[in-house]
C-alpha cells in the first residue's frame, strides 16, 4: 500500500519498567528494527526513532519526530490530499505522548496547528501576491465502548447520539457532530485542551493514565485561490479540500498484566476488539494491494485469453475488506482505502 507509511518509536524505560529492573530489548539500525529474543526478530519499516536515550547521537527527539512526520502529513494536506495519522500500540507505550505531547515538548497535533497557521499568516499576509487563503475546521470525537461522543460539544448537546453515515457524495461522516471553524492557535488550543479533559481515562497496572477510548482530531482545510469576491459578488474562487485525522489509539492491553476488572475490563475488552477489526482491515487492504500488483504485473494477458495454467488465473478473488467490523474502522474507512495519505 503506497499510500500507508509505518513508523515505529521505541521510548524509555518507564519508572515501573525500571523498578522491575528490566531491559532495552530492541535496536535500531536505519529503517530496521531488531527485537532481541531467541532467535532475534527483525522487521522492516519507513521510519524508526531512537527516543530511549537521550542526549545520544542516535537519540529522536520530540521535535525530530513532529517535523518528519507531521511536515509530511500538512504538505499532503495543502495539496489537497486526505491525510490521516495512528497512534498504534500496546498500553503505556507511549502514542498520547507523541500526539498531544506536554507543555515543554508539544507533540504532533500541536505542531501541525502551529505550522498550519503560520502558512495561513503568510498568505494573509502576501495575499495580494499569493492570492490563496486558508480556511479551517475542527471536530473531536471520541470513541467508547463502541459508542460516539462529541468533546467539543457542551451541556445538553453532550448527551445526544452520535451516528456514523456514508454518502454516495460526501463519504462517511458523523451525523450530528459539531465542526468549530477557527481564526487562531488559541482558539484551537483551547478547544484541544478542553477535549482532553472530557476524555475517559483510567489507572491500570501497566499505565497509571490509561485511555480508555480511541480520539479522532480532525483539522478540515479549505485552501481558496483566486481573486477575492467584491461585497455582493459570488466566490469564484477554485477550492482544494482535505481533511487531516490525527487518531490517538487505545492501547491494547492483557488481562493478566493490567489487572483490570468491572467496567476497566469491559473497556478493555471493548479495545481489544475494536484494534483486532483494525487490523483485519489493514490486512485485507494490504492483500487487495499485493493482488492488483501481480495482476498489472500480467497485463499482457489482457490482449489475449487467460489460460488456466497462467499465474494470473491462480490469484485470489478479493474479500470485501470488512470496515463496518467496527466504529473505528468504519468512520475511517476513507482514511484507509479512498485517496488518503496516511501514517502509522
Amino acid at each position: 500500500m503506497e499510500n500507508v507509511k509505518v513508523a515505529v518509536r521505541v521510548r524509555p524505560l518507564s519508572n515501573r519498567e525500571i523498578m522491575c529492573n528490566s531491559d532495552v530489548c530492541v535496536s535500531m539500525s536505519g529503517p530496521i528494527t531488531v527485537v532481541n529474543t531467541q532467535p532475534p526478530k527483525t522487521f522492516a519499516f519507513d521510519q524508526c526513532y531512537w527516543s530511549t536515550e537521550p542526549g545520544s547521537s542516535s537519540h529522536a527527539s520530540q521535535e525530530d519526530v513532529c517535523e518528519e512526520i507531521g511536515s509530511s502529513l500538512l504538505d499532503n494536506s495543502l495539496d489537497g490530499f486526505n491525510s490521516c495519522l495512528f497512534a498504534y500500540g500496546q498500553t503505556g507505550s507511549g502514542k498520547s505522548y507523541s500526539i498531544h505531547g506536554t507543555k515543554t515538548n508539544p507533540g504532533i497535533l500541536t505542531w501541525i496547528v502551529h505550522r498550519l497557521f503560520m502558512e495561513r499568516n503568510r498568505l494573509e499576509d502576501d495575499r495580494q501576491k499569493e492570492q490563496k487563503e486558508i480556511r479551517v475546521w475542527i471536530s473531536y470525537l471520541e470513541i467508547y465502548n463502541e459508542n460516539l461522543r462529541d468533546l467539543l460539544c457542551h451541556g445538553l448537546e453532550d448527551q445526544q447520539e452520535l451516528k456514523i453515515r456514508d454518502s454516495p457524495k460526501l463519504g462517511v461522516y458523523v451525523s450530528g457532530m459539531k465542526e468549530v471553524p477557527c481564526e487562531s492557535i488559541e482558539q484551537v488550543q483551547k478547544a484541544i485542551d478542553y477535549g482532553q479533559k472530557k476524555r475517559i481515562v483510567a489507572a491500570t497496572q501497566m499505565n497509571s493514565c490509561s485511555s480508555r477510548s480511541h480520539t479522532v482530531f480532525t483539522l478540515k482545510v479549505h485552501l481558496l485561490t483566486g481573486s477575492v469576491p467584491r461585497p455582493g459578488e459570488p466566490d469564484r474562487r477554485k477550492v482544494l479540500l482535505a481533511r487531516l485525522n490525527l487518531i490517538d489509539l487505545a492501547g491494547s492491553e492483557r488481562q493478566a498484566k493490567a489487572q483490570a476488572e468491572g467496567q476497566t475490563l469491559k473497556e478493555g475488552c471493548s479495545i481489544n476488539k475494536s484494534l483486532s477489526a483494525l487490523g483485519l482491515v489493514i490486512k485485507e487492504l494490504c492483500d487487495r494491494s499485493a493482488q492488483e500488483k501481480s495482476k498489472r504485473s500480467f497485463s499482457g494477458s489482457l490482449l489475449k485469453p487467460t489460460s488456466p495454467k497462467s499465474p494470473s488465473a491462480n490469484l485470489p478473488t478479493p474479500t470485501s475488506v470488512p470496515f463496518r467490523a467496527s466504529k473505528l474502522t468504519f468512520l475511517l474507512k476513507d482514511s484507509l482505502a479512498g485517496n488518503s495519505k496516511t501514517c502509522m
